[in-house]
């Protein structure tokens, strides 16, 4: 037993010993107050480390009896040795709260990790020109280097630098301007650079960036931002919450928004609208990528857009026009858009997806101008004013918006040739339906089951021959009027299933409508009056 425990004693002894080595041996000497790691004794080239004492195990700097400026030095000497300081060490100066100056020297080429982390007391970051004049080396800078630090309030990013790391300023929250040297280096900027840097207002950020990491300008106070030029993505939340931004201008050549990029931008009490111009190059939108942008007017959806996620325009209440050129309206896309009055589904739609416009309260009239190959549920439940329907498709089915059967009071249609079966089939709600004079064909049931329908016009000249299930359920001999165009109503009523309506009324036009000269005597409808009229009006007379 003696035995063992002397072994323990002993085995205790060393581990202490070797701990104690290894904490005196952080750094190697010390200059000038800084203490100093040799990182290539052949090179001579040191990074200011952090001072650690026997009492001090926890990694933290304690420089704090340092105050005004910490000068680095291009070069150190120790033992008649002179060095070139090439690097800032992890946690270096972490919580040091008492110096306002930071100058770092043109050798040092890397700022490790949580470097100047929480020195609150730093108002001033200088990065010196080379002392012999030649070339500046790039200079990478770590993760939370400088996070947490109140006292910044203007940072002018040397322009060799060329990485910035996760979180470097995030919590910087007296920080007011954010600027980059010229000619920059920098390409990539860190996932939370910015995070809740809630007095940032001015970005200067140059065109050799392409790569900003994800929420980097979050909850700050930009009001105008301008994206690099060769930026490609934004990235997730790039801007979300930044309630002061009111203009962006995206890259020309920018492929990718991903989810949450701009939610909830420009949302102050301020009344500056909320301007966004996406480029054509776009391709993908992810999912709430303007959620919620309240002061938004108006957006165009570029033609080459084939990725929309869900949600990305939910909650604008202030868009009041949307101008789609892609195929694809996807999951909700305008969901909760109160401000839509009028809204049209061009030809070049052929998707909409789960609930795109639902809660669009004050959408009050739809066009559709596309041929729908894919429609999904819900498209505009609770749109309770959704009256009016502006119908310039060919392939148009009600059947693609059940939930607007029961509430549409009128329907138009404009410039198609084909009404196709179904078309209003069931829309009980329908009051008037007006067809244009280019409708070549109406197919069967088109209009079945209209039961409250009180005014059909129709434009044609001349009816054309139809199925008696068009008209299935509508009350032609009741109180439903045939409204035609200025003598056409021989024509209708000699006509089978057209014949019926009880109530046949020659103002729906003149002379025919756009087909027409506008004069009634110019019966076979040529632009002139001469014996070919005679000759159709006695046509006409033989015939019937």
């Amino acid at each position: 037993m003696r035995t063992n425990t002397k072994i323990f004693i002993s085995l205790l002894a060393v581990l202490v010993v070797a701990t104690l080595a290894t904490t005196a041996s952080a750094y190697d000497f010390m200059y000038d107050d800084l203490c100093y790691k040799i990182t290539d004794a052949s090179a001579k080239t040191v990074m200011l480390t952090y001072q650690r004492t026997y009492a001090d195990t926890n990694g933290s700097a304690r420089y704090d009896y340092i105050n005004g400026v910490i000068d680095i030095p291009e070069t150190v000497l120790n033992n008649n040795i002179r060095y070139t300081v090439t690097a800032i060490d992890d946690n270096a100066m972490r919580s040091c709260k008492n110096f306002v100056q930071l100058r770092i020297p043109a050798t040092v080429t890397s700022i490790g990790k949580h470097a100047f982390q929480s020195c609150s007391g730093l108002t001033d970051i200088v990065f010196k020109a080379p002392s012999d004049g030649s070339e500046p080396q790039p200079l990478s800078i770590g993760d939370q280097a400088f996070y947490y630090c109140h006292g910044l309030t203007y940072v002018n990013l040397s322009g060799r630098v060329s990485s910035i790391g996760n979180q470097i300023f995030e919590q910087c929250r007296y920080l007011k301007t954010f600027n980059v040297s010229e000619p920059s280096n920098l390409t990539s900027i860190g996932e939370r650079a910015f995070y809740s840097c809630y007095e940032l207002e001015n970005v200067n950020l140059p065109n050799s960036v392409t790569s900003i990491g994800a929420n980097a300008f979050n909850n700050t106070g930009v009001k105008s931002l301008s994206l690099p030029d060769n930026l490609t993505t934004v990235s997730l939340g790039l801007c979300s919450n930044c309630s002061k931004l009111s203009h962006v201008v995206l890259p020309a050549n920018l492929a990718t928004i991903e989810q949450n990029a701009f939610s909830g931008i420009g949302n102050s009490s301020t009344d500056d609208e909320v301007v966004i111009e996406l480029p054509s190059s776009l391709t993908t939108i992810g999912e709430r990528a303007f959620n919620s942008v309240k002061k938004l007017k108006t957006i165009t959806i570029p033609s080459g857009v084939t990725t929309l996620g869900s949600n990305a325009f939910s909650q604008c209440e202030g868009l009041s026009s949307v101008n789609i050129q892609n195929a694809v309206i996807g999951v909700r896309q305008f969901s909760s858009c109160k401000g839509l009055k009028s809204v049209t589904i061009p030809s070049s739609v052929k998707t909409i997806e789960n609930e795109a416009f639902n809660n669009c309260t004050e959408l009050e009239n739809l066009t559709i101008e596309a041929d729908l190959t894919s429609v999904a549920d819900g498209i505009f439940t609770a749109c309770a004013k959704l009256k009016t329907l502006n119908v310039k498709s060919n392939t148009f089915k009600i059947s693609m918006f059940p939930e607007l059967a029961e509430q549409l009071t009128s329907a138009t249609y404009d410039g198609v040739t084909t009404i196709a079966e179904g078309s209003l089939e069931g829309s009980i709600a329908m009051e008037k339906i007006t067809i244009p004079a280019t409708v070549k064909k109406i197919e069967n049931s088109a209009f079945k089951g209209c039961t409250a329908l009180g005014d059909f016009v129709s434009l044609l000249p001349k009816p054309i021959v139809i199925d008696a299930s068009v008209f299935e359920g509508v009350p032609v001999k009741g109180y439903c009027d045939l409204h035609v165009v200025e003598g056409s109503k021989g024509r209708y009523q000699a006509m089978d299933v057209w014949k019926d309506f009880y109530m046949i009324t020659e103002d729906a036009g003149s002379g025919g409508g756009s087909g027409g000269t506008g004069n009634k005597y110019d019966v076979n409808e040529d632009g002139n009056v001469d014996v070919g009229d005679v000759n159709s009006i006695l046509t006409y007379i033989l015939e019937n």
